[in-house]
């Protein structure tokens, strides 16, 4: 089934101009937004889907704290330069905080519906072309089909899928010319397609060339063996990209493209956790020698800092072994500090976290899920809510029904259910479910497809209410409805 999903500008975030690793720029420390409303300030803020994040992590929901009525704060401690994106009244804003600095944004109502927005830091440009800044994320997005392969021809060699998706992410960069965009602005945001089809290609390989095969009229096996491996050239005009323009990194999306090339199948690498940091590294530089010349790269500091932590996003915090391992081989103390503090950020949220999760628990032909699923929580009410980690409407949802779910925290009779699959990436999801909390489900895509479908669900994210009994009572397959609807339905789920 093809699933239709609710899917906002926001997912696609702005990618940014920095400088070499010794740059100033390559800093850790906290970094502020203060936002600050005047003139004839509405009650209702309508500020949503607050989201940031940096070159090591993925983006994740952002907390912001309520000074008074009429200034909120948003604060986190991050590395390097760290892009921040939100909506207010149904448009897309997005700029870049610096570590130890605070930038400041005014919001200034002539009435309850016209304002206007003044904003103070180093990125001022970034934000005041926030417009047309997602109007290019939504053309890159939604005007090009995917990269076609000769449609009678057996494909011989991985660089033919490669090749098609380079041609591609050109194609999408030239009809991004001809903006009044200032050429910084145009600098990272034509390295957008780079970033997503590239991840695109690197996921979705082994599927594409498969299904490419069967309508070769293949047979199942013959076209799961016609799958031409990667070698180790395949990343020439991907890894170089990443590292020669040392001057250019993508604050967000950087790392799951890094680290999608980590764990590329075809490579068949050992974890940085077997091997150690020099072993690692040696295999890195033997693998790309041929790409990047220089073993100091600042691709190779990336990569390593990245292999640990996904580590850490896994469950498996640093040993005292690795800790002095990363501050020997780190010349920038920046980096080991973020390192060993998302160490023990984690470590703590672990502690922390009671709740269960489930990666792959059935078996990928098993087809009767959610009867399984319920059969645990038999004689509790269930809300099962179907999300994914990229979907941006499913977590401004989540951040939004915060106050509700603490009303049921300490009812043992109540239970919160969150189902995603494939499409999310799994350490951003061991990330993100620890501070979710609930009962969390992993699935394979075709598994969840086959539930999804005779529920009628087309949209992320969408909610199913149970009784204690396990019998369906509510439904809402549209999106987050707000948190008043949402509170009905649970009272009367529960009445």
């Amino acid at each position: 089934m093809k699933i239709i999903l609710i899917f906002t500008i926001i997912l696609f975030h702005p990618y940014l101009t920095c400088y070499a690793q010794d740059s100033a720029l390559y800093t850790d420390g906290y970094t502020s937004l203060e936002i600050k409303f005047k003139g004839e300030v509405p009650v209702s803020k309508d500020m949503s889907n607050i989201q940031g994040g940096n070159m090591l992590s993925y983006d994740r929901p952002l907390n912001v704290a309520r000074i008074n009525d009429s200034t909120y704060h948003i604060s986190f401690y991050t590395f390097g330069p760290s892009p921040v994106y939100f909506t207010y009244r149904n448009t897309y804003f997005t700029t870049v905080l610096l570590p130890d600095e605070t930038d400041i944004l005014e919001i200034y109502h002539q009435d309850t519906v016209n304002f206007e927005l003044r904003y103070t830091g180093q990125y001022k440009e970034i934000f005041d072309q926030s417009k047309l800044i997602a109007e290019k994320i939504g053309d890159m997005l939604f005007s090009y089909e995917q990269p076609r392969f000769p449609e009678d021809k057996r494909i011989e060699s991985a660089e033919v899928v490669k090749d098609s998706y380079l041609r591609q992410i050109q194609e999408i960069q030239r009809g991004m010319d001809g903006s009044s965009a200032t050429r910084s602005v145009m600098t990272y945001v034509k390295k957008m397609p780079f970033l997503v089809k590239t991840i695109e290609l690197l996921k979705r390989y082994d599927q594409r060339v498969l299904a490419h095969n069967k309508n070769l009229g293949f047979d199942s096996l013959q076209a799961l063996n016609s799958i031409p491996h990667k070698e180790d050239s395949f990343y020439q005009g991907i890894v170089n990209t990443l590292n020669t323009n040392v001057d250019i990194v993508w604050p967000l999306g950087y790392r799951e493209l890094v680290e999608t090339i980590l764990t590329d199948p075809h490579a068949k690498a050992r974890p940085i956790e077997e091997v150690g940091l020099s072993k690692y590294k040696q295999n890195l530089v033997k693998r790309f020698n041929t790409i990047i010349e220089n073993e100091n790269s600042i691709f190779y500091d990336m990569a390593l800092a990245i292999a640990y932590l996904e580590k850490i996003s896994n469950g498996s915090p640093l040993t005292e072994h690795e800790r002095v391992e990363i501050t020997r081989y780190y010349q920038n103390k920046a980096i080991v500090n973020y390192l060993f503090h998302v160490n023990e950020l984690n470590s703590k949220l672990d502690s922390s976290f009671n709740n269960r999760k489930y990666f792959l628990p059935f078996e990928e032909n098993e087809e009767e899920i959610l009867k399984k699923i319920l059969t645990r929580y038999h004689g509790k009410y269930i809300v099962v809510d179907f999300w994914a980690t990229w979907c941006g409407p499913c977590l401004d949802a989540l951040a939004r029904m915060k106050p509700i779910k603490e009303q049921y925290a300490n009812r043992n009779d109540f239970v919160f259910i969150y189902i995603t699959n494939e499409s999310s990436e799994k350490a951003k999801w061991n990330d993100l479910i620890k501070t979710i909390g609930g009962e969390h489900y992993f699935l394979y895509s075709e598994q969840s497809e086959k539930l999804m479908e005779p529920l009628g669900i087309q949209f992320l994210p969408s909610y199913l209410f149970f009784t204690k009994e396990g019998m369906l009572k509510y439904s809402h397959l549209d999106g987050y409805v707000g948190n008043t609807k949402f509170s009905e339905t649970l009272e009367d789920l529960t009445n």
